[in-house]
């Protein structure tokens, strides 16, 4: 067989794998969809209700929630403040680290192994995802650190992106779960004032410590702009106070 012939055979059994990974991800959604259970993902108060009498397995079925969330796509925003507000504020960090941590080593995992042609011509498409590529380049786990720290980039279609980088697993693994724990105990936090059983105090302490944290994350951009420089973080950063006005 010629060099050529293993070419087009390897670029098709890619296109099949990305066939396969896209049909399965569109099978799910429209699953979840039609059984009336993705309202859950978008719904804090619903996702409470639905996983508050579940006892032992809803620690589980949050956890699993988030890994869905990452590697199908889903709308995963409701999912940090669900955590203050199922488990209180320190169980709901915890809980909320470990299934965004494994739900983004999935599908960095999927977008390296399975769907490497669907992100890549997914990220070609758009000079603004192309800019993490660029930054791990420049900066490495910095610049994961910093996406991380700072939504500039949704949590599930970076968690994809990065599986095209020179990033390494070990590394992509530690700095996800390091610098998105913070963000991760804000909200938590903050889903915890809901659910403090109308304490004043409570609130007050647990929406004081959701806003020092939040705070502090937003100095970090210009932190590490100051420190070290370099053309894509100032772009992004750029970006990030753009999309703020």
């Amino acid at each position: 067989m010629s060099e050529e012939v293993k070419v087009q055979e390897k670029k098709k059994g890619n296109w099949k794998k990305v066939a396969v990974f896209v049909a399965v991800i569109a099978a799910v959604i429209l699953v979840i969809n039609q059984l009336g259970y993705m309202k859950y993902f978008k719904n804090p108060q619903l996702l409470k209700s639905a996983i508050d009498g579940l006892g032992f397995w809803g620690p589980v079925v949050f956890i699993l929630m988030w890994i869905a969330s990452a590697i199908f796509l889903l709308p995963g925003g409701a999912l940090g403040l669900v955590g203050g507000l199922l488990f209180g504020p320190w169980m709901g960090t915890l809980y909320t680290i470990f299934g965004a941590t494994i739900g983004a080593v999935c599908a960095f995992l999927a977008g390296k192994y399975v769907a490497r042609d669907m992100v890549k011509g997914m990220v070609e498409n758009n000079p603004k995802l192309q800019k993490i590529d660029q930054g791990v380049e420049e900066e490495g786990w910095r610049f994961l650190m910093l996406t991380r720290l700072v939504p500039i980039f949704p949590y599930n279609v970076q968690n994809y992106v990065y599986a095209l980088t020179s990033i390494d697993l070990l590394s992509y693994t530690v700095a996800t779960f390091v610098f998105m724990l913070p963000g991760c105990l804000a909200f938590s936090f903050a889903g915890g004032a809901v659910s403090s059983g109308g304490s004043p105090v409570k609130i007050i302490m647990y929406l004081a410590v959701a806003g020092v944290v939040l705070f502090g994350i937003s100095l970090i951009p210009k932190w590490l702009k100051k420190k070290r420089g370099g053309d894509v973080l100032e772009d992004l950063e750029d970006e990030e106070e753009t999309e703020g006005v």
